[in-house]
């Protein structure tokens, strides 16, 4: 899937498979402009993954191909990571820690569809539903979920 765009960062719809090696994690509920100011105040910051669990930095600089983790895995959560500081030093660019080129230019990632957004949102819904369920199974109610 090909990575959004905010001023100064690109994000991809899940996690990448590859965040790198965890700098800091902040639990809880963690507003998204929190998280890339703890990121872009660290000099060894390339990435967060951000989710409704909180913000977790992490050292790897994402290329913008990066393989994403399958659908259901840490639902919620996306890899936002930096194309300045130090992911644009001595001429790398997001994803490229040891300086290789990119595989596309980023004028040419295409733009992500609503499709994606919608897949990830049904997924979790159908997540949340299972769990519910799984819970009123098992809860002391007095009715269970086959009445």
């Amino acid at each position: 899937a090909s990575p959004r765009t905010m001023e100064g960062w690109l994000w991809t719809e899940r996690p990448v498979q590859d965040e790198g090696k965890s700098l800091d994690d902040v639990m809880g509920p963690t507003p998204l402009t929190n998280c890339l100011s703890l990121c872009a105040a660290r000099s060894d910051c390339g990435s967060v993954a951000h989710g409704p669990h909180g913000c977790h930095l992490k050292d790897r600089c994402i290329a913008t191909d990066a393989p994403l983790s399958p659908p259901g895995f840490a639902p919620g959560y996306r890899t936002y990571y930096r194309t300045d500081g130090p992911c644009s030093a001595a001429g790398t660019r997001p994803g490229n820690a040891d300086g290789s080129p990119l595989k596309r230019p980023m004028a040419e990632v295409p733009a992500v569809s609503r499709l994606g957004e919608v897949q990830v949102f049904i997924d979790l819904a159908l997540q949340m539903v299972e769990h519910a369920a799984h819970c009123l199974d098992s809860s002391a109610w007095p009715f269970s979920v086959a009445e």
